[in-house]
């Protein structure tokens, strides 16, 4: 026996969904909490904290993202505190940028950097989105 799935409205026509259709209605706004992760010398970047996360940094530090499940980002506020620096080796992304390849930025000496890390498969991606 196949699977059933719910009725639609499509115009004026009313068809099954199939296997594989997806479809989100947002009646709204939608409103993510902000997550501060605590600072640590190998914090953890976690999609299931959120997908806005914040962090500032208390010395030179080398994140890890072991929690991400492809189709999962996160937009990372780093905030380098004094002068700190972030070495991206346990991450590992794919850096890019409009253009072309890209590379880990220098971060900003006041306010956040703004990141966004996304994966796809096995590959976590990462391009700056900003700074002040």
């Amino acid at each position: 026996m196949a699977s059933r799935y719910p009725l639609i409205l499509d115009g004026t026509t009313i068809k099954e969904l199939q296997s594989g259709d997806v479809q989100y209605v947002f009646a709204g706004e939608v409103t993510d909490t902000v997550h501060t992760i605590s600072d640590g010398a190998g914090f953890e970047i976690d999609p299931g904290n959120g997908s806005i996360q914040v962090v500032t940094l208390g010395a030179n530090r080398t994140p890890a993202a072991t929690n991400f499940d492809a189709g999962q980002s996160v937009l990372l506020g780093i905030n380098d505190g004094t002068d700190y620096t972030i070495t991206w080796s346990t991450v590992n992304p794919t850096w890019v940028k409009v253009g072309g390849s890209g590379a880990a930025p220098t971060l900003a000496t006041s306010g956040y950097t703004w990141i966004l890390l996304w994966k796809v498969s096995s590959t976590i991606y990462a391009t700056e989105v900003g700074q002040p």
